[in-house]
């Protein structure tokens, strides 16, 4: 739509599309059931409980590194879909930017990926799972580096597949250990998640200032390092 009407109203559009679907999501949700509204812990006693709560999942030997991953998963996978258009604009590509959307399609593979990584977890343990794919989108980043586009394309399906596993694998593991603080140790997995998808997201925006696409990948390729070296040596020592 950017290359017919602007990006501007192809905004417009996205947002309109956007606004119709949540309507129709407020109109046909089904009510609750089986739910209990908890007071707000306004009160000392449950200003206390809440603290405690807050305490015993950062404890946790293995909750605070799952959402370390949550970080670095998803901060890696918005900044090569934040900046692989601008590459794929440029010289030996230069796609039109309607031919660089389709690009987003890619994510359907999370369709995919999402069951797999459950069998992958079970069949060899949620750590060496999580390790393999994390590994995966390590290669697939370095695939997009040649100049090549069905292998940039392979790249970025192997990228994206082996993200939405890792990401299954690790927000499953979450529910699994946090006990009776299921909901606060979600929250804390979720704006983990979305931290690294702001600040790494943001900051790899300056490597590819500096450094174009090869930049982007070498700080995301540190990063997934980093994951792997949470996953092998914190999360490994966790049973399952």
């Amino acid at each position: 739509m950017a290359d017919f009407i602007g990006w501007r109203m192809a905004g417009g559009f996205v947002g309109g599309v956007g606004l119709l679907a949540s309507m129709v999501f407020w109109r046909k949700l089904p009510a609750s059931r089986y739910f209990v509204a908890r007071p707000l812990p306004f009160t000392p006693a449950g200003l206390a409980a809440l603290r405690q709560a807050v305490v015993t999942v950062w404890r946790d030997p293995g909750l605070p590194w799952l959402f370390a991953m949550a970080f670095v998963l998803m901060g890696c996978f918005v900044s090569l879909y934040n900046y692989i258009g601008f590459y794929l604009e440029a010289p030996p590509f230069g796609l039109s930017p309607s031919v660089i959307g389709l690009i987003f399609t890619l994510y359907l593979v999370g369709v995919v990926s999402s069951v797999t990584s459950g069998h992958l977890a079970q069949r060899f343990g949620r750590s060496r799972a999580m390790l393999g794919l994390t590994g995966a989108m390590l290669c697939g980043l370095v695939l997009t580096l040649f100049h090549t586009l069905p292998v940039v394309i392979v790249g970025a399906i192997l990228f994206t597949f082996s993200f939405f596993g890792g990401h299954a694998i690790a927000s499953g593991w979450v529910g699994q250990r946090s006990g009776q603080a299921k909901a606060l140790a979600a929250a804390f997995y979720m704006s983990s998640y979305y931290v690294g998808s702001s600040l790494i997201g943001s900051t790899s925006g300056l490597f590819w200032a500096s450094g174009h696409w090869a930049g982007v990948v070498g700080v995301l390729a540190v990063t997934l390092v980093v994951g792997l070296a949470v996953i092998r040596f914190r999360l490994a020592r966790l049973p399952g």
